[in-house]
């Protein structure tokens, strides 16, 4: 929730893809090693057309092929997952937020706070934008306090 300069994007890039994938691996069975995820439409994140039909194989928590279905073939013992009809992609980013304003309809100084922040978290979190960037005027210590408990787990 600081400020993010331009040189930081590239280890952004990172987390955020290390976040996609340790969310796909929580999906698995926990005794697997490796999984194949088919099917669903993916989107590359790295300037790539959108991949239909694709499969990707993840190996000890890290993703090592992406293609089409047809095109990539299960490792021997790996566990499928059918995101037929889903699309996956890394999570967003967003680097112009005044989060904790919004209760409901309204947006104000007054709302501000610990709840009116968490629940527009999840509500970024919720369409798929996994890190916010505040832009500095917020009051008070709320949202330190919330990136200090994120940090601690």
């Amino acid at each position: 929730m600081g400020a993010t300069r331009r040189k930081d994007r590239p280890d952004i890039i990172r987390r955020v893809k290390r976040l996609l994938c340790l969310a796909l691996l929580s999906a698995s069975p926990a005794f697997a090693q490796t999984t194949v995820y088919e099917g669903a439409r993916l989107i590359p994140g790295d300037g790539r057309p959108a991949i239909e039909r694709s499969a990707f194989v993840v190996e000890n928590g890290t993703i090592m092929r992406i293609g089409r279905m047809a095109d990539i073939k299960a490792p021997p013992g790996a566990s499928h997952i059918d995101l037929t009809g889903k699309t996956v992609m890394p999570t967003l980013i967003d680097i112009h937020t005044h989060t904790g304003f919004q209760k409901g309809a309204t947006y104000r100084p007054e709302n501000y706070g610990r709840d009116a922040i968490l629940e527009d978290l999840n509500r970024a979190l919720y369409f798929g934008v996994s890190t916010v960037v505040s832009e500095g005027i917020d009051p008070g210590d709320a949202a330190f306090k919330i990136r200090e408990e994120q940090a601690a787990g």
